[in-house]
């Protein structure tokens, strides 16, 4: 899916990239623009140009109407294509190197094939607007507008249907200081209901996403595109990787370039979510979930961010005694410092360049993995890179648990780690009941309930009990990573811990 909908978004390029406007587009330049982006297609490593039948351009003023035919895009990754149909839409000059697209006109159904010509999928939708300005800077909308109604897709052989009243899209691009670009996108999506053949029917009533980016280097991202295309041209045949020399250069100047934003911060609500079975019996609900994260300085050598999660309201309707302990409530927050982003860059670039050049299927492919994972623990552990559980918080009908912690990575530990939590549990006696209730009636398992119960008797035995504000019993607990290697809880050693040797 996310291929998918990047490939859209490099469609759209395609449809825009003429020369800069001087008083009115040529539609003729533009017509050979149109099909020379066509013919260049989407995929990096393989030329699989959009198929269409015909393009037509005609002068309205200043601006170009353009219809294209028979538009169909491939999905490498799937092996099939989408197929579009007829399209048409008007480009009109906004500035240098920028393209305003309106009046958009698009068939009401896309059929997605195998590549054998049988029918996939198939998607319904009501086009309500498309309106933006693309920039070939990007391959994406600088600008864009985009509302969608009565979205349906159906999948005949897998017995699938979703539905979807409404989407809305809204994204906006404006200048920054000292010649960065700032971003903010929203997004609303109402009314989802997929049908789930082994599982019944699901449900979400409202999805809500916000985006704020703060400090693009425009620049940077052509560089990008180019070298990208660059390496296009490299590959020596359909699906072949390209040639190492062209990756080589490709990875030095990638190097050199920052695609990271100054800042970045996001947002998603989602609202009403619940399941049904096939009988249309309640399975679950969650009225909500939250869902936060910012990162500062990403552009920079060391970043910081954070992510927060909270839902509430969570109702499950099997009965069972052990559904007293799942949490109805829960949230936290993460938050990270000294994040060394230049030199994970750096470990990710070599290893995807080895990963490219490397032949299908690649027998070392899960050492090259194994490699980019311990370079990138080696450099923020070289970093001091600082994880912080700021809050975290549950809530259930049998009791509560809270806590905090901090931990740092640290290159002269055993465990290249040390550090801190803080936990602190109300309910712990109720807990144990109910999960030796759930053990005694197999409902749950008997194996997992008897589990269940003796490590919630080990942590009774770990614990400090204290006397809460109401008299009630409340144990804490304080577990520890020490600089030598020692894992404690409340002081007590629970065993060294060995780690690689320094």
């Amino acid at each position: 899916m996310r291929r998918f909908a990047t490939s859209l978004a490099a469609f759209g390029l395609w449809l825009c990239a003429a020369a800069a406007p001087a008083v009115a587009l040529d539609p003729e330049a533009l017509r050979r623009d149109l099909i020379e982006g066509l013919e260049h297609g989407l995929s990096v490593y393989a030329r699989q140009g959009i198929e269409y039948g015909e393009i037509k351009t005609t002068a309205r003023g200043e601006a170009v109407r353009v219809e294209i035919t028979g538009l169909a895009m491939p999905l490498p990754d799937f092996g099939g294509r989408a197929e579009l149909g007829d399209v048409a839409f008007t480009v009109a000059g906004a500035g240098e190197g920028q393209y305003r697209v309106s009046d958009v006109r698009a068939p009401a159904q896309i059929t997605i094939v195998a590549h054998d010509g049988s029918q996939v999928a198939l998607a319904n939708y009501r086009l309500e607007h498309l309106t933006g300005v693309w920039s070939s800077l990007l391959v994406s909308f600088l600008d864009l507008d985009l509302a969608v109604g009565d979205l349906e897709i159906l999948v005949p052989e897998g017995n699938f249907a979703a539905q979807l009243k409404r989407l809305a899209v809204r994204n906006r691009y404006t200048p920054g200081a000292e010649g960065l670009t700032d971003q903010t996108s929203t997004m609303r999506a109402q009314g989802l209901r997929a049908l789930l053949p082994a599982q019944g029917t699901f449900q979400i009533e409202e999805i809500q996403g916000e985006s704020v980016i703060e400090g693009m280097d425009m620049a940077a991202y052509r560089t990008l595109a180019e070298e990208l295309r660059a390496l296009d041209g490299g590959a020596s045949g359909a699906g072949a990787p390209p040639d190492r020399a062209v990756l080589a250069k490709l990875i030095e100047h990638l190097r050199d370039i920052n695609i990271f934003p100054r800042r970045a911060v996001e947002r998603v609500e989602v609202r009403g979510i619940a399941l049904a079975d096939q009988a249309n019996s309640p399975v679950f609900r969650l009225e909500e979930i939250e869902i936060d994260s910012a990162g500062e300085d990403l552009n920079g050598p060391l970043a910081a961010g954070s992510m927060g999660m909270r839902y509430g309201g969570l109702r499950i309707e099997e009965p069972g005694p052990a559904q007293a302990l799942v949490p109805t409530d829960a949230g936290f927050i993460l938050s990270v410092e000294r994040v060394p982003m230049r030199s994970l860059w750096q470990v990710m670039l070599t290893s995807l360049a080895l990963a490219a050049a490397a032949p299908e299927p690649n027998p070392n492919a899960d050492a090259l993995g194994e490699a980019m994972g311990a370079e990138m623990m080696d450099a923020v552990t070289q970093a001091g890179t600082r994880f912080l559980l700021d809050r975290l918080h549950t809530e259930s009908p049998s009791g509560q648990i809270t806590g905090k912690g901090l931990f740092e990575m640290d290159a002269a530990t055993p465990l290249g780690v040390k550090g801190g939590l803080e936990l602190t549990i109300t309910g712990l006696d109720r807990m144990i009941a109910i999960a030796t209730q759930a053990a005694g009636n197999g409902a749950e398992g008997q194996l997992g309930a008897a589990g269940g119960v003796m490590f919630l008797m080990m942590l009774k035995g770990m614990a400090r009990r204290e006397a809460g504000a109401n008299g009630a019993p409340v144990d804490r607990f304080d577990i520890r990573l020490s600089p030598d290697g020692q894992f404690l809880v409340n002081g007590q050693p629970m065993g060294m811990l060995s780690g690689p040797q320094q």
